[in-house]
């Protein structure tokens, strides 16, 4: 009976892609906007052991049963305080369960985007985003009490992949 999340589920192509492999799936996503076309793709695929939950990744409420795996895909750079949400997911895991993340590392090399991020968040153009490092991703992770397996950055890309248990005890 395994249970999964996807905080940030946006519009829904992974809950959809990976719901034969669970017994259901809670997708959330701030954005009653996309959670519309979620739905209606799950529909179209006749994949019915989704929830979708509008609420924001800090709100996420806490399961009856606790998840096997929680996915967070270009999430934890744009809520407010990362540590937190990840805290949360790590309490959510069921012990032996996993997060995987894929997370915008900016502060690495996009220096020019951050001239322009705080002034375009001030005008309303652009979301809040955190300029994390690759190491404060993965100590964020470490402090929820989680075990890293993989944490790795494909190529070139600001994008940082990683893949972390919680212990069995």
């Amino acid at each position: 009976d395994l249970q999964g999340l996807e905080s940030g589920c946006g519009t829904g192509s992974t809950p959809i892609h990976h719901a034969p492999n669970f017994a259901h799936i809670t997708a959330t996503d701030l954005s009653s906007g996309m959670l519309d076309i979620a739905r209606e793709k799950a529909w179209n695929a006749s994949v019915s052991n989704i929830t979708f939950v509008e609420c924001a990744a800090e709100d996420v409420p806490h399961p009856d049963q606790p998840y096997n795996m929680i996915m967070a895909h270009s999430l934890l750079h744009l809520v407010k305080d990362h540590r937190k949400v990840i805290a949360n997911m790590a309490d959510m895991l069921a012990p032996g369960g996993y997060l995987v993340t894929s997370t915008i590392c900016m502060s690495e090399g996009m220096s020019a985007f951050k001239l322009i991020a705080w002034p375009g968040r001030a005008v309303g153009l652009l979301p809040r985003i955190n300029f994390l490092r690759k190491r404060e991703l993965e100590s964020a992770v470490q402090d929820a009490g989680l075990k890293i397996h993989n944490c790795w950055r494909p190529g070139k890309r600001k994008a940082v992949f990683l893949i972390a248990q919680k212990p069995e005890n």
